[in-house]
This record gives structure tokens, C-alpha cells and sequence, in this order.
């Protein structure tokens, strides 16, 4: 380690501020100190969440959702050195065994649009992180009455679970091209771990009514809420790998 541990934890703590959220996460894993830091209770609400804005006939609600959800892209659309950071799973014998971050650098060549001239995959795990056991997300009350409904019930999310995936091509779809599997709530509370295999069971469930000959073994999953306005569900996307 750097003699940058040697500074006040104030001045580390700034520091640490400006890193973006994926560099956050591997740069919790350099020590305990910067572990300690990076999943503090105040550093957690101001560098981990990012403000999504539901509408329901009634009013506008604003949620903060986790951050790992989110895929991550630098440089895409017209810059030949482009980075993807996605949140992955690992699948064996039926059961999570890992969590990943998977951060994919490559460099595009332009004459061949889409051809990868170079690629760097690195696979960081993550599962003994304390941010797993974050909150996928959290409501944002305002004004009094919202404050008085939160602090009796929980706020119920809304979220849709879309499946998809090459290996999907081998199942009997349909029409069904997007492979919505469930419109479900998620209590405000539950953690990104447990949600993560509420998920899994789901994925099990639509693959054993599609999948009847067991040509699809997943061996990982991708997670990916995409960065959209809804006035309907939060669209979460898993990749089938």
C-alpha cells in the first residue's frame, strides 16, 4: 500500500470521493481502512445510489437505486477506446456461488464497424463485499404525509424482470421476443444479495417451463437496469450466459 494511507482519513476519504462508483468498489478491496470508508453510512448515500424518478396517477415518487445495477460505459458512440462495467453472478449446480464485477476494455475498428481490434475482460469478485448487503434501494419521502406512510410501511417497488440471452434461441418463445418472466414488488429493505437470488429462482421457474429438453445451463447471469424515464415498472434486464 501507497503512502497515501499515511494521510488523515478525511483527506483519504475525499479522495476516494472522486473515483467513479466501479473504481469505488475495487478500490474497497485494497484494504480494510478504504473498505471501512467506502461502505460508511455517510459515504453510502452520497456515492452509491442514483436518483430514478417513478410516476403513479397519484404523484411522483423518487427512489434512490443501487448503483451495481447500472451498467457502465466510457467512451461509446464515436470514440474507438470504449470500457463496459457490468454486475455478473456466477452460476454452478443449480446455485450462486460467485459475484463479479466484469470490466470489458476494448478498441473498435472503425473501417469494420463492431470488429474488436483488442479486448481486455478482467473479472473482479466480489462476494465477501458489505455492499451485497446494501439495500437495492431506498424511497425518498417528501413532505409530511409521505414521511408519516414511510415510517409505518415499507415503499413497495415496482420492477419488471426481463430475461434474454443467445442461449434462449434453443427455447419455444414464441411472440414473446423480450421474455418479460415477472412483474413483482420489492419491499423497500431487501438487500442486493437477496434479491439477487429471488432472481435466480425466478430465472430457474421460466427456464424449466421453456426449456423442456435442458439445452440451457446457465453458468452466469448479467444484471442491468437500464438508465430510462418509466411511468411504469423499473425494467431490470438479465443476461442469460
Amino acid at each position: 500500500m501507497s503512502q497515501i494511507t499515511l494521510l488523515p482519513v478525511e483527506i483519504q476519504t475525499q479522495i476516494l470521493s472522486y473515483l467513479p462508483f466501479y473504481d469505488q468498489v475495487h478500490a474497497s478491496r485494497a484494504c480494510n481502512l478504504w473498505q471501512d470508508i467506502l461502505t460508511s453510512y455517510p459515504f453510502r448515500y452520497t456515492e452509491r445510489y442514483r436518483t430514478r424518478t417513478l410516476y403513479t396517477p397519484e404523484r411522483i415518487h423518487l427512489i434512490w437505486v443501487h448503483k451495481l445495477f447500472f451498467d457502465h460505459w466510457e467512451g461509446y458512440g464515436g470514440n474507438p477506446q470504449s470500457r463496459v462495467v457490468e454486475f455478473k453472478c456466477g452460476i454452478q449446480d443449480g446455485r450462486i456461488t460467485t459475484y463479479m464485477i466484469c470490466d470489458d476494455s476494448y478498441t473498435l475498428d472503425w473501417e469494420n464497424y463492431d470488429t474488436k481490434l483488442c479486448q481486455t475482460e478482467i473479472e473482479t469478485e466480489i462476494s465477501q463485499s458489505p455492499m451485497l448487503d446494501e439495500p437495492f434501494f431506498e424511497y425518498i419521502p417528501f413532505g409530511d404525509k409521505d414521511r408519516g406512510v414511510t415510517a409505518h410501511k415499507a415503499y413497495k417497488l415496482p420492477l419488471r424482470v426481463i430475461v434474454w440471452g443467445k442461449a434462449l434461441r434453443y427455447l419455444d418463445l414464441g411472440r414473446n421476443q423480450e421474455n418479460h418472466i415477472d412483474d413483482r414488488v420489492v419491499v423497500e429493505g431487501i438487500s442486493i444479495k437477496q434479491l439477487v437470488g429471488e432472481l435466480w429462482k425466478e430465472v430457474e421457474a421460466f427456464l424449466r417451463r421453456r426449456d423442456r429438453i435442458g439445452v440451457v445451463e446457465p453458468s452466469q447471469l448479467v444484471f442491468t437496469l437500464r438508465d430510462e424515464w418509466t411511468d411504469g415498472p423499473l425494467r431490470l434486464w438479465i443476461e442469460i450466459l
